[in-house]
């Protein structure tokens, strides 16, 4: 049976989740202005999210893990309708948009792991990389694609009309999903069983693992514009270009992490992509200097940090398959407060030394997940293969 349209929907979903979180970004001054709060204040609707969905996520997997998979994904994504209803409807009321904000956080995590897990139990093991990437490949399209759209469409008909064609995307979604995905166990395992992954030690590395490599890349991305000003002295619309280069990158990154799990197993395409990982933010400071070697250095870094996530996706999934969607959850989680500490940690450098500094920090974070990665995986290939749940 050919499933490709069924993961292509999944991604679809992803695409439309991750819009919902990342577009805040582009409009979070008309936000401000609407609610009669401080840009700063604004802000905070997407640490809200964020930490709804590190916190939320995991133990809503949890909880639901003898749930029928197909209808855990229906009801969240009828949650990811309701959540963006809740913004389109919140008028000048701001904690609205706040519940809003949570609403979305939790479900839009859910919808994504169970996405994954979903996508890597419709193909053979040894495409299950594949899948994984082309799922979370819709995450990264929605900051290439999504973002700038969402702009768009808020400076023609306001910010709320975002969510309003979210919410009838999510709708249209959900009633595809009615169709054509078809009927997936449940997991006979426990909510107490399933948090039991975090005893296994292979699981706690692969999360260090994400940790400093998400640490590292946060440390230098979040200051990204104003380091490629000061340094390359790029104005703002070149580096508007460039950050949607770096997407793309990312996007192209994420489908050859997958590729490269499936043909030559997680060790070597993990190995090799935090190495250049690692080496790119080191070497950044001195290609920065240049306009060729500061877009040089992008296209390599944008493609070999988001590589790493699919292949993390697939370690994590062999290692305890019976679990799967609350490791990819877990995961999912510790990636978002990598981010999130990035952000300060990049912050307390540029405040205290350089933007320099940035890039070797970074590095060196990046280097010390390579290092986890290492002593966390056995000298022999690991297989990524997994039974199916």
């Amino acid at each position: 049976m050919n499933n490709r349209p069924l993961i292509y929907l999944l991604a679809l979903s992803a695409f439309f989740a991750g819009t919902a979180e990342l577009v805040i970004a582009g409009i979070v001054d008309l936000i401000a202005e609407n609610f009669n709060v401080s840009l700063a204040v604004s802000g905070q609707l997407v640490t809200v999210f964020s930490l709804s969905l590190a916190l939320g996520s995991p133990i809503a997997i949890a909880l639901t893990s003898k749930m029928n998979r197909k209808s855990l994904l229906l009801t969240t994504l009828a949650c990811l309708t309701i959540g963006n209803l809740l913004a389109m409807l919140s008028g000048h009321i701001f904690a609205l948009m706040m519940i809003s904000r949570i609403v979305l956080g939790i479900s839009a995590g859910v919808s994504t792991v169970v996405s994954l897990a979903i996508a890597a139990n419709l193909v053979e093991s040894e495409k299950r990389g594949g899948a994984i990437a082309n799922v979370q490949a819709g995450f990264s399209i929605s900051l290439v694609i999504g973002v700038p759209a969402g702009v768009l469409v808020a400076s023609h008909w306001g910010w709320h009309a975002i969510f309003g064609a979210l919410a009838l995307a999510n709708i249209l979604i959900l009633l595809l999903m009615v169709k054509m995905l078809p009927q997936i166990p449940r997991n006979q395992n426990a909510p107490k069983t399933q948090l039991t992954i975090l005893r296994n030690p292979r699981v706690i590395g692969g999360l260090v693992v994400t940790f400093l490599n998400v640490l590292g890349y946060s440390i230098c991305y979040t200051y990204i514009s104003p380091y490629l000003q000061t340094s390359a002295h790029f104005s703002l619309t070149a580096i508007s270009g460039i950050l949607l280069l770096m997407g793309v990158c990312g996007t192209i990154g994420v489908r050859l992490g997958g590729y490269g799990s499936d043909r030559w197993g997680v060790n070597k395409t993990l190995f090799t992509m935090l190495a250049i990982h690692a080496a790119t933010l080191l070497l950044f400071p001195f290609l920065a200097t240049t306009a060729i070697g500061a877009v040089t250095g992008i296209i390599v870094w944008g493609i070999s940090a988001w590589s790493t996530v699919p292949t993390i996706f697939v370690y994590m999934m062999s290692l305890v398959p019976e679990s799967a969607e609350t490791a990819i959850s877990v995961n999912t989680s510790i990636f978002q407060i990598g981010i999130a500490l990035g952000a300060v940690v990049g912050g307390l450098i540029v405040s205290g030394l350089s933007f320099s500094e940035l890039g070797w920090i970074g590095g060196i974070t990046v280097a010390l997940g390579l290092i986890s990665a290492v002593l966390m995986l056995s000298p022999g290939k690991l297989k990524a293969t997994f039974s199916k749940a």
